[in-house]
């Protein structure tokens, strides 16, 4: 049964799924090396083709997921507002990225805020945590400065 003890008393489930990670690597890494001339030729195609390609991939992705029409309705809602974002000149990487980890980030938040009885200020208590909030507010702080400085020195 997998749990805490999985390598003491299964060791076999976890070299066999350590072993079939490695050998996906590899297929992975031969599939990569013998279709990366493919995947370089179809960005050759052109534009309108090649955006329609990419849209039909994902309204078959986003359905198959679970036959549904409310998961076509987020992906077209969600395109339209990446589209309006690069429009306005958003960067998307932090979007995504905040998407992704977003759902963890809440888990872990929750658990922390669990073990600390809901006290904010536990965050605080330790020295390298001060030392990375200081971190962190450092580098938001920093461009917006010289954003203000780069203004009041061409103004």
């Amino acid at each position: 049964m997998p749990g805490f003890n999985l390598i003491n008393n299964d060791p076999h489930i976890l070299v066999g799924a350590f072993l079939v990670i490695l050998i996906g690597n590899f297929i992975m890494f031969g599939l990569g090396a013998v279709g990366a001339k493919v995947f370089a030729r179809l960005l050759n195609l052109p534009e309108p083709i090649l955006m329609g390609m990419i849209l039909m991939c994902s309204l078959v992705g986003a359905f198959t997921v679970r036959g549904n029409m409310v998961d076509l309705i987020v992906r077209t809602v969600a395109g339209v507002a990446g589209v309006i974002l690069r429009l306005a000149k958003y960067p998307i990487a932090p979007i995504v990225i905040g998407m992704a980890l977003g759902k963890i980030f809440e888990g872990e938040l929750l658990q922390c805020l669990i073990s600390a009885r809901g006290d904010f200020l536990e965050f605080l208590a330790d020295p390298i945590a001060i030392g990375i909030l200081i971190l962190k507010v450092l580098m938001i702080a920093r461009p917006m400065l010289a954003r203000r400085r780069h203004k009041s020195g061409s103004a």
